[in-house]
């Protein structure tokens, strides 16, 4: 039995660390050796997406494992895949903060979003450490960056309750109009 294995390098997405994509069985007499071909599709390099309901094909490095077993793959060849930019998922309030950040229409409301809750703007944060001592701007970047990271992963609908009334669901509505 011949199994090939694929490992992508760099997964934007928690996949399995090696994803069975091709067999053949070859039945050979000792001492005997067969070339065996494998041709791997689009298919094989994709994930599904829930957010995009559709397959997703991440560029990046991607490791073919063959061999007898999966304990046992003595043959790897990185290869290098070239795909489209993968789909971006519809917005919504249900969406997290980071997902704007990271959007190509969300992130024009990434820095608004970020500041009503409250976090500042993003683009004049180096702006407010000149005055302190440089002990005193590691502290603030450090929970600057703690905050951040908790943040980043809040559905944005809660930006309404965080904001204290600043930031209304009506402003929201319209965000939301403007990247879809």
């Amino acid at each position: 039995m011949v199994q090939l294995y694929l490992h992508e390098r760099c997964a934007k997405v928690v996949r399995p660390e090696k994803e069975l994509k091709a067999l053949a069985k070859v039945a050979l007499q000792p001492g005997e050796g067969q070339t065996v071909r494998f041709e791997l599709n689009r298919r094989a390099f994709a994930y599904y997406d829930v957010s995009t309901h559709g397959w997703v094909v991440n560029p990046g490095q991607f490791d073919l494992l063959v061999g007898g077993s999966s304990q046992d793959l003595p043959l790897k060849q990185t290869v290098e895949v070239r795909a489209a930019q993968p789909g971006y998922p519809l917005l919504t309030g249900n969406s997290l903060l980071k997902e704007f950040k990271h959007h190509p229409k969300g992130k024009a409301f990434y820095p608004q979003l970020a500041e009503a809750f409250g976090l500042g703007n993003p683009d004049e944060s180096a702006e407010t450490t000149s005055d302190l001592t440089p002990e005193q701007a590691a502290a603030k970047k450090k929970a600057d960056m703690a905050t951040s990271a908790f943040l980043d992963d809040m559905p944005v609908y809660k930006v309404c309750a965080f904001s204290e009334g600043k930031f209304t669901e009506e402003m929201l509505k319209g965000i939301l109009e403007q990247v879809q």
